[in-house]
């Protein structure tokens, strides 16, 4: 699919009579919602990670909640797939909304924010097996695609991430590379352009069980 045509599908569905068809399709699938303070699951292979933030923690009682931003809500279907993350915002009420929609083969992503307004379109194609094989999508502001690379168990090595700005035109590309440990756990992931390298995340080493 082209940036072209990513375009003509956020057009589509930039309005507020799709946000609201598609609110009440999605959350007529929700069986079971998990609230999270910080983000809960991955939607993408180490989406969180790769911008630098750690897992956040399960909420067992709202009411103890201080103020709802950075909360974040977990919508499953009966085939146990996330078809809804709301976020709180700053507003109390207010949440952005990621709807997704599961198809053969492939599962896109639409983002709105609090005033129903489009934020990026993603279509997200599979490999046999389940795993990301890229992911191209279409936003307020340009697009890109993202591309996964595994090793032969199945790891993510690599992804390598091309923008566009928003009349089409390439911009950066960007690679995170993914390192593990000798046994098998994440040990850091490390972002890079042309112009530079970082480590973005870095996994704390589990403390190893005393031996008496």
């Amino acid at each position: 699919m082209s940036q072209d045509e990513l375009k003509e599908e956020y057009d589509k569905y930039n309005t507020e009579d799709m946000f609201n068809a598609l609110k009440e399709s999605v959350e007529a699938q929700v069986v079971r919602t998990e609230p999270y303070k910080g983000f809960g699951y991955n939607i993408f292979p180490y989406e969180f990670q790769m911008v630098g933030m750690k897992k956040g923690r399960p909420v067992k009682n709202l009411d103890s909640l201080k103020n709802k931003t950075n909360l974040y809500f977990y919508g499953f279907n009966e085939a146990n797939q996330i078809v809804e993350v709301k976020e709180g915002c700053e507003i109390e009420g207010l949440f952005d909304y990621q709807f997704l929609l599961y198809e053969a083969g492939f599962f896109k992503s639409l983002q709105y924010n609090e005033r129903k307004k489009l934020q990026n379109v993603t279509y997200c194609y599979l490999k046999e097996g389940g795993l990301l094989d890229k992911a191209l999508s279409k936003g307020r502001y340009g697009g890109s695609e993202q591309y996964y690379f595994y090793d032969d168990t199945n790891k993510l090595q690599k992804t390598e991430r091309k923008q566009y700005d928003e009349e089409g035109n390439a911009a950066a590309t960007i690679y995170h590379t993914f390192n593990y440990r000798p046994d098998g756990s994440l040990e850091n992931i490390v972002k890079s352009t042309s112009m530079y390298e970082q480590v973005v995340y870095k996994e704390k080493k589990k403390l190893r069980d005393k031996v008496f």
